[in-house]
């Protein structure tokens, strides 16, 4: 005898599909944003034109292919992103300052760890964020 023979197929799946259904609205789903795609958000909630520096080091990162590496990335704590001697935050650095020349120490610090943060819980929750404070 086939166990599949008094199944009622159309039930059985309708049902399975309202259950589905039911669980995943109890489930915050959290889809990775593809960083490759920050430097076309409006940043331009930030103040004081600091929307520009940081889509220029996304539009750098981007270029350069370093999102992977930035993600994962920490600088010493007694140099941070300003004083970093990593070979390879330089030429980051180096290619940011090309493409937008106006940074200081501070600002292209701020800029990285404001990245950093993007990396980490995606634009919206960035945008959120920045609001509220």
């Amino acid at each position: 005898m086939n166990s599949f023979e008094n199944v009622d197929f159309a039930t059985t799946s309708s049902e399975a599909s309202q259950n589905f259904d039911r669980r995943l609205d109890d489930v915050e789903i959290e889809i990775e944003e593809d960083p490759n795609t920050f430097m076309y958000c409006d940043f331009s909630f930030l103040p004081n034109c600091l929307d520009n520096a940081i889509v220029s080091a996304c539009r750098t990162i981007t270029r350069l292919e370093c999102w992977d590496f930035i993600k994962s990335y920490k600088p010493a704590r007694e140099t941070g992103f300003m004083f970093d001697m990593n070979s390879r935050m330089n030429i980051i650095a180096n290619k940011i300052n090309d493409d937008y020349p106006s940074h200081s120490g501070w600002s292209y610090a701020w800029t990285m760890r404001n990245i950093q943060l993007l990396c980490e819980i995606g634009f919206e929750k960035y945008k959120k964020q920045c609001l509220e404070n």
